[in-house]
């Protein structure tokens, strides 16, 4: 069994370089059986539209045609990135998870989340009940694509300066991590932070590991899971 998980890429776009060298790792995929992504994957992409279709063609022909060479897609949707479901499992066949998912592959347990779903910070918890809430997706369908896409790609900007925090929330998603391992999950997998990890934990007798995907806008890191074997990885 192999697997892949990538994220926080947050991908601008055609003139993006790092959507370029995303697109060419999409490509370089080879023998995998799984693609799990993360999150943020892209900087802005909230429901659908044309103009969003357009700037990310490219990068969903290459999720196509993983889809069409049998890997199975799993969308974790992140805190720039989601509303996905509808597009995203008609076009490509993903299972899409807005949260966490609790999903079984080779004989594992496995937890997934992007990880925003851990910061109990009450300003992000309040902004991200009103991103997903139906007062949001008015508003949304209501701003011209290209003003709402400018004003996605400036407060995403701000968004990543604001990952300062990065390093403390990453200690309470290990902790968190490691409460479900003793609940009885073999591996948890979470984005986020931009920081890769690796921990093997043993909790309450049960052994199991913590995984962070990391970032792709730098350090350009996955995890590749090979017949039970997970590492962190560059491209």
């Amino acid at each position: 069994m192999k697997a892949v998980f990538v994220g926080d890429a947050h991908l601008k776009g055609r003139r993006d370089p790092n959507q370029s060298r995303f697109c060419a790792f999409l490509a370089g995929l080879k023998e995998i059986d799984h693609l799990f992504i993360m999150g943020d994957l892209f900087e802005y992409w909230v429901g659908y539209n044309r103009f969003i279709h357009h700037h990310y063609e490219p990068v969903i022909d290459g999720l196509i045609g993983l889809a069409q060479r049998g890997v199975k897609i799993v969308y974790m949707e992140g805190n720039h990135d989601f509303s996905l479901e509808r597009f995203f499992a008609a076009t490509i066949g993903a299972d899409v998870f807005p949260d966490t998912a609790d999903i079984r592959y080779d004989g594992k347990r496995l937890l997934l989340s992007h990880g925003d779903v851990i910061d109990e910070k009450r300003s992000y918890v309040f902004l991200r009940s009103f991103l997903r809430s139906r007062l949001f997706n008015i508003v949304h369908r209501l701003v011209p694509p290209l003003v709402g896409w400018k004003i996605a790609m400036e407060s995403a900007r701000r968004s990543r300066a604001a990952m300062a925090r990065g390093a403390a929330l990453e200690g309470t998603m290990r902790q968190y991590a490691r409460e479900k391992i003793g609940e009885g999950f073999d591996l948890v997998v979470m984005g986020h932070t931009h920081l890769a990890a690796l921990f093997h934990e043993e909790v309450n007798g049960h052994s199991g590991i913590y995984a962070n995907s990391g970032d792709w806008i730098t350090d350009h890191s996955y995890l590749a899971y090979t017949d039970g074997v997970l590492s962190i990885e560059q491209f």
